[in-house]
């Protein structure tokens, strides 16, 4: 119990049915809903050994977490186009939303579940 602590999930899947002496194990850091939503896709092209496993772990928080991310990145790239479009002849449409536009951020941060 003390190495463990609290982790709720942690066991290894296999990626290959192959058994030699040399492995890889693959680590997934977040989990992202769609075509990555499982700890063994990211890991489908990977072959460097015969055999093969991926730890899957804490589903459930690196789900949270790869929709955090995923939060954060859509808004890096809206803050970029914004950017550019104010160098542009929509310049004046783009200063009329911008107002309205923080406070729908603002509103989206409240309601994160990684925000303190």
């Amino acid at each position: 119990k003390k190495r463990v602590g609290a982790i709720e999930e942690f066991e290894f899947l296999p990626l290959t049915e192959e058994k030699q002496l040399h492995i890889t194990i693959a680590i997934t850091g977040w989990l992202s809903p769609g075509k990555y939503g499982s700890f063994t896709a990211p890991w489908s092209s990977l072959l460097q050994s015969k055999e093969q496993y991926c730890l899957a772990w804490e589903s459930k928080y690196l789900l949270e977490l790869g929709s955090a991310l995923d939060t954060l990145w859509n808004g890096l790239v809206n803050m970029v186009a914004q950017e550019a479009l104010k160098y542009t002849v929509l310049a004046g449409i783009v200063t009329a939303l911008t107002w309205p536009a923080s406070l729908l951020a603002v509103a989206g941060v409240i309601d994160n579940p990684w925000g303190v």
